[in-house]
This record gives structure tokens, sequence and C-alpha cells, in this order.
């Protein structure tokens, strides 16, 4: 892996999440403006009076999706919500596929997030190859396949 790389994937990583954010907000701001397309949705359910509270609970999600110490929460919640989501549209008779895709979206967004912490490539971090302790110098690459022996610090991958 390459700096280089690692900025891709950083840049892939923030526009996912922020496509995940987008989506729930304009759901959110939906529920807020009582639109009779949501209305409708939840009227089956019984759910119409808990509409403003589902939207509050959206924003929260992306306000810890956003905040990026809050981001584990914010995949633990938006996955509920997003299964939940799931369920109702179902049990509704329709097409549960916008919520799936958002699901799968997220999850590649945070699948891309922890690639970078648990191999360790960026830099003054430790070692891509994970067995070093804190590199002293600057790599470019890796060597994912090895394993390697560290002296003084220093990364030999």
């Amino acid at each position: 892996m390459t700096i280089n790389t690692t900025k891709k994937r950083n840049l892939i990583k923030n526009i996912l999440f922020i496509l995940v954010g987008a989506i729930i907000f304009y759901s959110a701001v939906g529920k807020f403006m009582q639109r009779e397309s949501i209305i409708e949705l939840f009227a089956p359910l019984g759910m119409q009076d808990y509409m403003i509270r589902i939207a509050v609970i959206q924003l929260i999600i992306i306000g810890c999706l956003a905040y990026k110490p809050l981001r584990s929460l914010g995949v633990l919640i938006a996955s509920a919500f997003l299964g939940g989501m799931i369920f109702m549209m179902i049990a509704t008779n329709n097409s549960p596929l916008s919520a799936v895709i958002t699901l799968l979206v997220l999850w590649v967004a945070y699948k891309l997030e922890w690639w970078g912490y648990w191999n360790h490539y960026t830099p003054g971090e430790k070692c891509g190859c994970g067995w070093c302790p804190r590199s002293k110098n600057t790599h470019t690459d890796h060597d994912f396949a090895t394993t390697c022996t560290c002296e003084e610090d220093v990364c030999k991958c």
C-alpha cells in the first residue's frame, strides 16, 4: 500500500459517509415536513405519531457519523435504524431496496475506515505488516505478506 492509495481510500470512504448522511438527512427533512408519501408509509403500522421522534434519531445518527470519535456508535444506530426500515418496508409491501443499498454503502464505508486502522499504513503509525511497533521512518509502501523483525523501533518490512 502506498500513501497515495491511502488518500484514495480515505476519499472514497468520506464520499460514502457523506452520501449515507445525505440520504438519512433527506429522509429526516421529509419526516419533519410531514410529507404525504412518508405519512402513507407509516400509517399502516400506526406509527405516524412517531415520525418526528424518528427524524430526531436520524439527526443523531448524522451527528455521530460526522464526528469521528462517535462514528462506531453512529454506524451501530444507523444499522439498527436501517434494519427497522427494511422490516417496515417489507411489512407494508414496499420495496426495501433503498434501505438495503443505504445499509450496504454504510458498511462499505465503515469497512474502508477500519481497513486503515487494522493495517496501520497511515504515515507515522505502525508499519503496514501489523507486526512492528511504531516506526521512526516514513514508509511509502509495505509488504503485507511477510512478518518483519524490528530492531530499535525501525520497521524493515
